[in-house]
This record gives C-alpha cells, structure tokens and sequence, in this order.
C-alpha cells in the first residue's frame, strides 16, 4: 500500500522559517524576494517568510507581475493577502515586455512557447529586483510540481535561489495554508500558472496533485507497478477520460514527466528546506 505522509505543521513550519532565515543570514542578505502570484503555493511562502523575518531585521518584498493572460481574481488575491499582514507589495505590467520580446522574433509564438516566455520575463525581473535589493529570491514550487513532474519552466519560475516548500506535496501545502491562516479566497483558488488565457493545471496535466502525489510516492517507495496501478484503481481518482483511457495511461505519463523532472533539476537544483515527515503504517 502506497503511504502518504503527514507532518507536525508547527514543526514544519519552524523547519521552512529557519532554513529561509539562514539563507539570508549565509548570503549576507537583508531580506527576501517573492514573486506573488494570488496563488497557494506563493502565498504560503510569503506567511512563512514573513513568519521567519518576526523579531528580526530583515525584509520580506512580494512583487505580482501581471499581464495580459493574468485573471484580474489573482491579483486582488494578493493584493488582500499583502494588505491584511501588512507586507510591502508591488505590481509591476508586463505586457510590453511581452509583447516587445515576441516581436523579437517575428511571429507570433504559439501559446505554449508564449507561456514559457513570460515566465522567463518574470523570473528575469524577479531575479533583478532581488539583486539590485540585496536579498535572496524565494521559490513558490511545491514538491508535486518541482520534483514530481517538473511542471515549471527551466530558467523561468524554477531559477530561484531556494525552494522553501520544495518538499511540501501540493496536499501537504493546503494543510499549511491552514495552519498560516491564509485567506480562504486563496485556499479555494483554481491552481493556474497564469501564463495562458483560461489556463489552468487540471487542465495542462489531466489530473489532478493527488494523482501526482500517489504515483511519485509510489515511485519513491519502489513498489511493484502492477500493485501501483491495483491500488490506484481503487482510490477511484479524476482524471480526463478523453486525454487519458486507463488509470496506466497516467501512470505512464506521469512516469515521462518524471524523468524530464529529474532532468531539469540536473540543470537547476536550488536548496530545499529540509522537513519532517512522517510514514505511518
């Protein structure tokens, strides 16, 4: 049987803060970067950062970098998430450096390669604003999406410095944002990378992280496939029906996705803050 874990949410949550406080205090930084979406997984970095930095004089800036694919919704998320805990936030258009770099090529990119470009754009101003501030540029990746199945994209919203819940599966940071007190528009949210029109993760994958979370850690833990896909059966997932025949059909794909997970992080690795789970028969 595949075990998920679960974790003491006090003693991760003090786990993350430290990390993120030593690598500020390691790099010589006055604070830290985080680029705030209106989604969970940002929101639940900047509550735990701003958790970190109490009693000390460092800084916590978000910056919400909207453009012409990000629903209106997201950004007031994080403006009323920025407002209620008093944290310094900045908004920042995006789309005539979109715009401007796709005319860079002389045509007009398709949606997925547009996506990715965008991504590139934030992370190439998120990277600078952390720069020129003198403070470290946290990640929002979860371990379902980073680790998992490399649902990011290389150079864009992966190059960060360190990855805060990179060992948080996108289960387990529901249960922080919980715990944090986030904004129950936030909890309720549709996960959306916001780099296409109408985009959003069940949509991209097929699936949702629950699936993702049950075969990777089937996966870690070495079981046997035909065992795997048996129990998978029973737990009686969602899944698109029209994208995907077979519960085997996910679990090849998910398997490929994977292996370019592993990939991408030969190429960029960031630290991840090292938590304690627990894997209770």
């Amino acid at each position: 049987m595949v075990k998920l874990p679960t974790m003491n949410n006090e003693l991760v949550a003090d786990e993350i803060c430290e990390f993120i406080r030593d690598i500020v205090k390691n790099q010589n930084k006055t604070g830290a970067v985080v680029g705030l979406s209106g989604g969970i997984d940002s929101a639940v970095v900047a509550l735990l950062t701003l958790r970190a930095f109490e009693n000390t004089d460092y800084e916590i800036k978000v910056y919400t970098l909207p453009g012409n694919t990000y629903d209106s919704f997201d950004w007031v998320r994080a403006k009323n998430l920025a407002i209620k805990h008093k944290i310094d936030i900045n908004f920042s258009y995006i789309d005539d450096l979109v715009n401007t770099t796709e005319e860079h090529f002389g045509k007009q990119l398709n949606p997925f390669d547009k996506g990715n470009m965008v991504s590139r754009i934030r992370a190439n101003l998120l990277s600078t604003y952390a720069a020129v501030e003198n403070k470290v540029l946290l990640g929002t990746g979860n371990k379902d999406e980073d680790f998992g199945i490399g649902y990011y994209t290389l150079f864009g919203d992966g190059a960060v410095h360190c990855s805060p819940i990179g060992g948080l599966s996108k289960r387990l940071v529901y249960q922080m944002a919980e715990y944090l007190g986030a904004p129950e528009e936030i909890i309720k949210a549709t996960p959306t990378a916001g780099l296409e029109e109408g985009q959003t993760d069940y949509g991209d994958l097929g699936y949702g992280y629950d699936v993702v979370e049950f075969f990777i850690e089937a996966i870690t833990q070495k079981i046997d496939a035909k065992l795997i896909i048996d129990e998978a059966k029973t737990r009686h997932f969602k899944y698109n029906e029209i994208k995907f025949k077979t519960v085997e059909d996910i679990f090849l794909d998910i398997i490929d996705r994977h292996q370019a997970a592993l990939m991408k992080m030969r190429i960029i690795h960031p630290p991840v803050a090292k938590i304690t789970l627990e894997y209770n028969e």
